[in-house]
């Protein structure tokens, strides 16, 4: 099981705040059946640079992969992304193809959480015309934003990944926004969007079970089968 969204690697972010913690997380997801995780720290260009991002995330990820080296938890595959906060220009930026996830051309995008206008859409074509898989992150929260319940019609229009964190699917709230984008056939990968052990704990075991139960073991089956071929390049071939 792929888990395509997580805050594990450690002092990096509002995640994991130590290489204890993000042990414990890592041994977590290995007991629900997680054999790869997708580290995706956040990451806004307003704040600081890809270079600086880089570095950090580097040496956080070295400290939780010598944690646990030697240990069953290091069979565990570990890939470097980021959760990028969408911005204006973002894709002009010369070194945004190092924002992708570790050996790939996808790119996980955070997008604002207000009224979305022109420029949000602009800067995903760009992506896109620049051949990179853009995979929008946790795309049933912005409903939260009524303006923007209509405005997904244009996103599902443009052929795009969707991630859904598993949690949502024990809210009533995002009930009918991941309904719809079953039924429509959009391509979803799922992740738990986990940042520590207490508030913000990994819940993919019980999410996979939940849509095996809700919408049929298929519909599981097919999440699992995106994150493979986005992750091995597959996807869209």
């Amino acid at each position: 099981m792929t888990d395509f969204h997580t805050h594990i690697l450690p002092g990096i972010d509002d995640g994991s705040q130590n290489v204890e913690t993000s042990v414990q997380m890592l041994a977590f997801a290995k007991k629900q059946g997680i054999d790869t995780i997708v580290a995706t720290p956040h990451f806004n260009i307003e704040y600081e640079s890809i270079e600086h991002f880089e570095h950090k995330r580097a040496r956080a990820a070295e400290a939780l992969k010598t944690a646990v080296k030697g240990t069953e938890l290091e069979k565990i595959k570990l890939l470097l992304g980021a959760e990028v906060a969408l911005t204006p220009g973002l894709s002009r930026k010369e070194s945004f193809n190092r924002l992708c996830m570790e050996g790939t051309n996808c790119i996980l995008l955070e997008l604002p959480m207000n009224d979305w206008t022109s420029w949000v859409y602009n800067e995903v074509y760009a992506a896109m015309a620049m051949s990179y898989i853009p995979i929008l992150a946790h795309i049933e929260r912005y409903t939260a934003i009524k303006a923007n319940i209509k405005k997904i019609n244009i996103f599902e229009e443009m052929d795009l990944c969707f991630q859904i964190n598993s949690g949502s699917f024990f809210q009533f709230k995002y009930k009918k926004i991941i309904n719809r984008f079953i039924k429509n056939r959009k391509t979803i990968v799922l992740g738990s969007d986990t940042h520590n052990m207490t508030t913000r704990k990994n819940d993919m075991g019980n999410a996979v079970s939940r849509i095996e139960k809700k919408y049929g073991k298929h519909i599981a089956e097919k999440f699992e089968k995106n994150a493979k071929m986005l992750i091995d390049g597959s996807f869209g071939t």
